[in-house]
C-alpha cells in the first residue's frame, strides 16, 4: 500500500471518529412495564414497608450466620473488595428498593415476558436520600477524593462514587427485577458456572512474542482506578458465608456449585465456591437491581491514594508525603 492511499485512510478514520458522540449512549431504560396501572402514594408506602421488613429479616437472619474462615481465599477476596461504610448504608436502601418492586410487581402481576426484558424504570420512591445533601466550592484549589462538584451541572453523579454504573445494555432478570437469570428456554437453573468454564475454556500456554504479563497487570490496575463494585456484607460489614449449611439461605448468596468429578477441586473435597452478590444500588425509583460503584470514574489513580477524605487520611503518613502499605 502506497503512502498517499494509507494517508487518505487515516484521514477518512479521523474523520469517522469525530462524528462519534460523547459520551457514548446507552440502550434506553426499559419502559416501566406497569404503566397500565396507576400506583397511588398509599401501595408505593405499603410496598416501602414491605422493602424495609425484608431488610429487618435480612437483618436478623444475619445474626445468626457464620462468616467466612479467616485464611480462606474467598475471605480474601472479600477483602480486597471490601465496601466502604457509606457503601454499605446506600446497599441497605437499594435492598429496600429491590424488594419495594416485587411487592408492586405482586400487586399488579407482574411477570416477565419471554425476550430480553425487565421491569422497568418506575416512578420515583419515597424514601430520604442523605446523598443529594452536599456542598461544593468549585473555587477551591484541589478537587475532592470522591469526585464530587467535578461536574457543576451534575456535581453528585457525574464521575463521583458510590453512584449506580452506566449500562450500556439493560438488564436481563430472571423475574425482571433482581432474581439470578435462569435459561431462556423453560426458566430453569443455568448450569454451574464452573461446568461452563471446564466445558468451554481450554488452558493454554502459548507465549507472546508482543506482550509480557505487564499487560494484564497494568490493565487490571488500571481497571481498579475506575471500577470497584460493592459487595453485598453483613450489617456490620463482615463477610457472608454462602457454602455453610444453614437452615436458611442468605438473600444474596448465589454459590458455584463444584461438581464431585470435577478435575481440581475434587482433590480436597470441595463441593461448593462463596459466591455473594454484589451489592444492589439505589435509584430512587421502582425498577430492576442496579450495582454500586465504590470508585471515581475519573483516572485519578484513587486506587492508590483512597477515593475518599477518610481513606486518603488513613493512607497518609504526613511524613514527607509519604504513604502507608497496609491499612
Amino acid at each position: 500500500m502506497n503512502d498517499s492511499k494509507k494517508l487518505s485512510q487515516n484521514i477518512n478514520a479521523s474523520k469517522d471518529l469525530q462524528i462519534v458522540k460523547r459520551p457514548l449512549t446507552d440502550e434506553p431504560d426499559d419502559e416501566w412495564a406497569l404503566k397500565r396501572h396507576k400506583l397511588n402514594d398509599l401501595q408505593s408506602k405499603n410496598a416501602v414497608s414491605a422493602g424495609i421488613k425484608a431488610l429487618g429479616d435480612r437483618e436478623l437472619l444475619e445474626e445468626g450466620l457464620h462468616s467466612m474462615p479467616v485464611h480462606s481465599p474467598a475471605f480474601r477476596h472479600y477483602r480486597s473488595l471490601n465496601s466502604s461504610p457509606e457503601a454499605r448504608k446506600l446497599a441497605r436502601r437499594g435492598f429496600v428498593e429491590n424488594h419495594a418492586t416485587s411487592r408492586v410487581a405482586e400487586m399488579f402481576n407482574y411477570t416477565r415476558g419471554s425476550k430480553r426484558e425487565n421491569i422497568g424504570a418506575g416512578p420515583k420512591m419515597l424514601l430520604p436520600d442523605p446523598t443529594l445533601d452536599i456542598s461544593c466550592n468549585f473555587n477551591a484549589k484541589y478537587r475532592q477524593a470522591n469526585g464530587e462538584c467535578n461536574n457543576k451541572k451534575h456535581p453528585r453523579y457525574y464521575g463521583a462514587t458510590l453512584v449506580p454504573y452506566r449500562r450500556m445494555v439493560n438488564p436481563d432478570y430472571g423475574d425482571g427485577i433482581s432474581s439470578p437469570r435462569g435459561s431462556s428456554r423453560n426458566d430453569s437453573a443455568l448450569p454451574s458456572a464452573r461446568d461452563v468454564s471446564l466445558k468451554i475454556h481450554r488452558a493454554s500456554y502459548d507465549t507472546d512474542s508482543n506482550f509480557t504479563i505487564m499487560l494484564a497487570v497494568f490493565g487490571q490496575f488500571l481497571d481498579h482506578d475506575i471500577t470497584a463494585t460493592s459487595l453485598s456484607t453483613s450489617q456490620e460489614g463482615e463477610s457472608i458465608n454462602c457454602c455453610v449449611v444453614h437452615d436458611s439461605k442468605h438473600p444474596e448468596c448465589f454459590p458455584v456449585v463444584i461438581l464431585p468429578d470435577d478435575p481440581y477441586y475434587s482433590k480436597f473435597n470441595v463441593t461448593c465456591m462463596n459466591f455473594v452478590r454484589s451489592a444492589p444500588a439505589p435509584t430512587g425509583h421502582f425498577g430492576p437491581r442496579q450495582q454500586l460503584n465504590q470508585a471515581t470514574s475519573f483516572i485519578d489513580a484513587s486506587m492508590v491514594y483512597g477515593n475518599s477524605e477518610l481513606r486518603q487520611q488513613k493512607l497518609r503518613t504526613m511524613i514527607n508525603g509519604t504513604l502507608r502499605i497496609n491499612v
